[in-house]
């Protein structure tokens, strides 16, 4: 009986062990949005910023922040790895709109903490962008 009492604990910590372990936020999550947020301004700053020649002419075109998310969508989900893969629309402080992919992915080592990383693609996307509508601007 005690053999048996023993297996069946056994058995429900096992089960347990799954309740217990974080799962990788969702796109739309706050905390998700926030350090897209803080990704994409120290990005624009660095941009903005920079000392290379060809990107002093486009000074300021990048927009600065992030003001809106809106249409959060999972792409794909990896459950051995724990990747979320993520698209979310975005509007800028300068009113220009643009679509962000991203990853979600928690620590290996700390499952109470995630990693996000926004695509190059992306960022090249809004990069493009914004300096095409700077020129555009500059012609008028």
């Amino acid at each position: 009986m005690k053999r048996v009492k023993l297996g069946v604990l056994v058995l429900v910590l096992v089960m347990m062990s799954g309740c217990f372990q974080k799962e990788v936020p969702k796109c739309s999550d706050d905390n998700v949005k926030n350090v897209l947020s803080e990704i994409y301004g120290n990005w624009s700053q660095n941009i903005n910023n920079s000392d290379n020649p060809v990107l002093i002419m486009f000074k300021g075109a990048i927009p600065n922040s992030i003001v809106s998310f809106s249409s959060p969508r999972t792409l794909g989900f990896d459950k051995e790895i724990q990747l979320r893969t993520c698209k979310m629309d975005v509007t800028f402080d300068n009113n220009q709109s643009n679509t962000l992919q991203y990853t979600v992915q928690l620590d290996e080592e700390d499952n109470e903490n995630f990693y996000v990383e926004i695509s190059e693609d992306s960022l090249e996307s809004i990069a493009q962008e914004s300096m095409m509508k700077h020129m555009m601007q500059g012609l008028h």
